[in-house]
């Protein structure tokens, strides 16, 4: 379930990222219709979970074909096995039904990130021919003043 929330929500952001792409002026031949990307990535996540649940139903109720497999004295799980597989189990569906704290955490972040985009994509407009469009192998592009102030205080 957590991993679902997650595609859920790229799938969303991207069905409705036609408005703010036009809006910055992103409309590019390949990003002129985020609602077909969000229809073949959805189509991938479809295509996903069939291969994962085939997966899963072969590898937990196939049949035994190890003779050893089928000895009585081996057990299923243990008390340490279920104890740590209920954990995960617990975790995921924590985050599954309840993942506002998560995206709460992470929100700041993201807020940083969209601002160093949109800080870059307003700098490659005014200055076409500037680093921002360039890309010298080895050196990392120059970060906004507001991206260095905010990785400067959190370390």
């Amino acid at each position: 379930m957590c991993g679902f929330v997650g595609e859920f929500l790229v799938l969303a952001g991207t069905f409705t990222a036609g408005k703010d792409w036009q809006a910055s002026g992103l409309a590019a031949p390949m990003f002129s219709h985020p609602a077909l990307l969000a229809g073949l990535a959805a189509t991938a996540v479809i295509l996903a979970a069939v291969y994962l649940l085939t997966m899963y139903q072969r590898v937990m109720f196939g049949p035994l074909d190890k003779p050893e497999n089928r000895d009585p004295q081996v057990r299923d799980l243990g008390l340490r096995e279920r104890l740590v597989f209920g954990v995960l189990v617990l975790a995921a569906l924590v985050m599954g039904l309840a993942p506002q704290p998560i995206i709460e955490r992470t929100t700041a972040s993201v807020q940083t990130l969209t601002a160093s985009f949109r800080y870059r994509l307003a700098e490659a407009r005014a200055n076409p021919d500037g680093p921002a469009r360039r890309v010298i192998p080895g050196q990392r592009p120059a970060q906004p003043a507001t991206a260095q102030a905010e990785t400067a205080r959190r370390f």
